[in-house]
């Protein structure tokens, strides 16, 4: 489960560490000796907030072998809003929200609730969006940071995440997505999704999710046409592997 949120959030970090941290886990943690499936949210919840209050440090030991495993990425503070998310998931009212939020933390291996849709035409729509799980294994072993600036009227203002969190881009304006710093060596090609959700782009037929190919400058055009809470994933494709992704949220 560890390993299927790395890659879907975006942590560089590999499978040794993952064992280590999680062996240690359980031996400072002996509440879930004898846990069980129903205890997977609670454990869940422990497990990341532990994560997230780890120190930044170079390596671990190995278990057993006292080997010095390499930490090539910090982790704790997504492991810190995974805790959030999963407390989220156990307050959630319904089926639905909570596997809507548990799928936002492992991604789509996790089932959805059993929902029927209302809307053909809705159902039509959504059904056009692309996962990059379909198109390429996903192994994240590298860091990826994404930015945004905005401009209008030849004015531009740099975007950066913690902004995006705290307030609303306004409509009509200019956005360029960009790659501002990786640690991937050597060639790779990267491919972008931009999803864009509200009534306003239902009604239109406009609702997005196709995953493109970058067209050689490492940026991504948009405008913020229509309201709603939208989102841009930016994806680094190594020797046909996804070795990097990351996110930005963009409410408009």
């Amino acid at each position: 489960m560890l390993r299927a949120w790395k890659n879907k959030v975006g942590v560089g970090i590999g499978g040794l560490l993952i064992d280590t941290l999680i062996y240690n886990f359980f031996i400072d943690e002996r509440q879930f000796d004898n846990a069980g499936y129903a205890d997977y949210p609670e454990m869940l919840v422990s497990l990341f907030t532990y994560l997230g209050g780890l120190p930044e440090q170079e390596y671990w030991l190995a278990p057993g072998s006292r080997q010095r495993v390499k930490c090539k990425a910090r982790f704790q503070a997504k492991a810190r809003k995974a805790a959030r998310r999963c407390q989220d998931a156990i307050d959630a009212s319904s089926e639905s929200a909570q596997a809507s939020l548990w799928r936002k933390l492992f991604g789509r291996q996790f089932p959805k609730a059993a929902v029927l849709q209302k809307s053909e035409g809705v159902v039509n729509v959504r059904s056009r969006e692309e996962f990059i799980e379909d198109m390429f294994p996903v192994d994240i072993r590298h860091d990826l940071e994404l930015d945004c600036e905005m401009s209008q009227d030849n004015m531009a203002e740099t975007l950066r995440r913690a902004l995006l969190q705290k307030r609303r881009v306004p409509l009509g304006r200019k956005l360029r997505f960009y790659i501002k710093a990786t640690d991937v060596p050597g060639d790779y090609f990267v491919r972008w999704k931009v999803r864009n959700r509200g009534d306003n782009a239902v009604r239109r037929s406009m609702l997005r999710g196709q995953i493109e190919l970058d067209k050689g400058q490492g940026e991504k055009i948009e405008r913020s046409d229509f309201s709603g809470n939208h989102y841009v994933e930016v994806y680094a494709i190594k020797d046909g592997v996804c070795v990097a992704r990351d996110r930005i949220s963009v409410p408009i």
